[in-house]
């Protein structure tokens, strides 16, 4: 008698349709926080939190994980179509790679980033060493702001909205069309 699960389980390792599935699910939730970001002051009255509660200061770390997870099914699902196997790792720029996939210098920064915020910013306080803090941190003060121009002692920067919900589901979308070229 045949092994169902382990039908079920090479089924789902190698159709790439899945993968792209559950990419567009990640995506579709990284969306779905992002507007309740939006919409924060509702959203938090409606769930019973205080007033004065910050949903888009409690849900950004969660809604950068969704995305870079969402990228890495995304990628993994490009591997596949091409016929490569999904490497078991959550390095987005090595999944690039892997994928053969052309990105700007913004979106390798960009992946960086979003690779610490899978592996452990988006669910824990702190990663596993300090290392990973400071350079997660000194990473993302030179990816997320503008430096102002100054001739004083003061630094003055602006946010740049790096990983704003345009910037990202622009770069999935580009990733998804090169699924589909390749899938068709």
């Amino acid at each position: 008698m045949n092994d169902l699960y382990a039908i079920e389980f090479e089924t789902r390792k190698q159709s790439p349709l899945w993968w792209h599935n559950k990419a567009s699910d990640l995506f579709a939730s990284a969306g779905a926080l992002h507007s309740t970001m939006d919409a924060e002051q509702n959203v938090a009255e409606e769930l019973g939190f205080p007033s004065g509660f910050c949903m888009s200061v409690a849900c950004n770390p969660v809604y950068e994980m969704l995305f870079g997870m969402s990228f890495e099914a995304l990628l993994k699902a490009i591997c596949v179509v091409k016929k490569k196997p999904a490497p078991a790792t959550h390095n987005l720029n090595n999944l690039a790679n892997t994928a053969e996939v052309k990105l700007s210098e913004t979106e390798v920064e960009v992946f960086k980033c979003l690779t610490e915020c899978v592996i452990w910013s988006g669910r824990y306080p702190v990663p596993k060493k300090k290392e990973y803090l400071e350079q997660h941190w000194k990473h993302g003060n030179g990816l997320f702001f503008y430096k102002i121009p100054s001739s004083g002692v003061v630094q003055f920067k602006l946010a740049n909205d790096v990983l704003a919900w345009d910037n990202l589901s622009n770069t999935w979308r580009k990733l998804s069309k090169v699924f589909f070229e390749h899938y068709t």
